[in-house]
């Protein structure tokens, strides 16, 4: 009577008293006990990494991808969007599901999250989860409308994102097909939230440049030959290089 019904599979089915948090999505809930994962930890009945997440993600697309993408799912690096910020970008275009999925980040302090994207059609959903995406919470529905041509997006992360295991994902609700292609590109999770009040950069290599400057192109910190103290520095040579 079923035979044309699609095949499904369980696994871990669970019936009995809740976990809190759902143990962080890093272990197994017995009589509402978190037993956690190798590498977490019990705390305030839940289970959370026991050596500090990062608490900064920089990917520009450009090499090898950051080991702090945690799956992607329907994209690779390349450049079939064309450029979006500059040089090569991760391009989502396969059938079915596609999304980019971070590993959990600590963004107790963090800021914002902040990248370019370009979509051809079908809008492309931000959330986070603090529980390794078995629940996910709404950051932002871009609209392909809003973005045929490329466009920087900057998050300002909202309270219940600020946590020690914070998972940031970027997907399409949809199934894909070929005319719903999407790219993303220099991906930001990060910037400081104690700096929020004042800014102060005398670029004498105290504080990297990525913490107070998203992106600096066609610049370089060298010695001015006029006052012979540091100083970001713009020239037609550099910017001839980019």
């Amino acid at each position: 009577m079923y035979r044309d019904a699609p095949p499904f599979a369980l696994d871990g089915v669970y019936i009995s008293e809740p976990c809190p948090n759902h143990c962080g999505g890093h272990g197994d809930c017995i009589s509402g006990v978190c037993f956690c994962d190798m590498g977490y930890t019990v705390e305030q009945d839940s289970c959370v990494p026991s050596v500090a997440s990062p608490s900064e993600l920089t990917e520009g697309f450009e090499g090898k991808l950051s080991p702090l993408w945690q799956s992607i799912s329907g994209g690779q690096i390349g450049g079939g969007c064309g450029i979006i910020s500059e040089g090569k970008a991760l391009y989502f275009s396969s059938a079915g599901r596609r999304e980019a999925r971070t590993a959990p980040l600590d963004t107790t302090n963090t800021r914002l999250a902040q990248f370019y994207i370009r979509i051809g059609s079908k809008s492309v959903i931000v959330q986070f989860s603090t529980n390794n995406g078995i629940q996910w919470q709404f950051l932002r529905e871009l609209d392909f409308s809003s973005f045929l041509e490329p466009q920087v997006v900057t998050i300002e992360l909202p309270p219940p994102a600020k946590t020690p295991y914070t998972v940031f994902r970027w997907w399409q609700p949809q199934q894909g097909k070929h005319s719903a292609q999407w790219t993303l590109d220099d991906v930001l999770i990060g910037m400081n939230d104690s700096s929020r009040t004042g800014f102060h950069d005398k670029f004498d290599g105290t504080t990297p440049l990525r913490h107070n400057w998203y992106r600096i192109q066609g610049g370089e910190v060298t010695v001015d030959c006029l006052s012979l103290d540091t100083a970001l520095t713009f020239n037609s040579e550099a910017i001839d290089s980019k």
